[in-house]
C-alpha cells in the first residue's frame, strides 16, 4: 500500500472538509426555506382588452389591398416565419439578410383567392450540409391574416428564380 505525502493528506482532509460544510449548509438553508412562513403569492393583474394591437388594426383596415395587407403582416410574419424556417434545418442556419432583416421576404402577395392569408418568399438563408457546407436555399411561408400563425412552409433548394 502507497503511504501519501503530509502534503496529499492534508489536501484530502481539506477536500473531506470542505465537502462536509458544504453539505451542513445546504442543509440548514433547505431546513430554514421549510420552516420559513409562506407568504401568499399575489396573482398578477388581468389586463383588460382596452384596443387592439395595431397591426390588428392595420390588418382589419386593409381589406384586399395587398400592399397594405403585407406591410401589416411583414414584422409579425418575419418573426414566425424565421423560427418556423430554422426548426426545419438539420444543422446549422445562417441568414444572410443584415442585422434588421430588412430583405428576409423579397416578394409577397396573396395566398389563395379568399385573401385570409398572404405568402412571403425570399432566399436570404443558408442551412448547413452534413459536411459543415452551407448551400442557399428558397423559401414560401404562408401566414394567416388574423392568427399571424404559420400554416404553410415550403423550403427548396437554391435561390429563387
Amino acid at each position: 500500500m502507497k503511504q501519501w505525502s503530509q502534503g496529499q493528506q492534508l489536501a484530502a482532509v481539506f477536500l473531506l472538509v470542505t465537502a462536509a460544510a458544504i453539505a451542513y449548509f445546504k442543509f440548514a438553508d433547505e431546513r430554514k426555506a421549510a420552516e420559513a412562513p409562506r407568504a401568499e403569492v399575489a396573482s398578477p393583474p388581468v389586463p383588460t382588452p382596452v384596443e387592439a394591437e395595431p397591426t390588428e388594426v392595420a390588418t382589419a383596415n386593409c381589406g384586399d389591398e395587398r400592399e397594405c395587407a403585407v406591410e401589416a403582416l411583414r414584422i409579425p410574419a418575419t418573426v414566425a416565419c424565421r423560427a418556423a424556417i430554422e426548426r426545419r434545418a438539420q444543422y446549422d442556419v445562417r441568414w444572410e439578410d443584415g442585422l434588421l432583416g430588412e430583405e428576409t421576404f423579397t416578394r409577397a402577395g396573396w395566398a389563395d383567392a379568399t385573401k385570409t392569408s398572404l405568402t412571403f418568399a425570399g432566399d436570404a438563408v443558408s442551412f448547413q450540409n452534413g459536411f459543415g457546407a452551407f448551400a442557399r436555399v428558397s423559401y414560401f411561408c404562408t401566414v394567416d391574416r388574423l392568427s399571424k400563425a404559420v400554416v404553410d412552409l415550403q423550403i427548396s433548394r437554391g435561390p429563387l428564380p
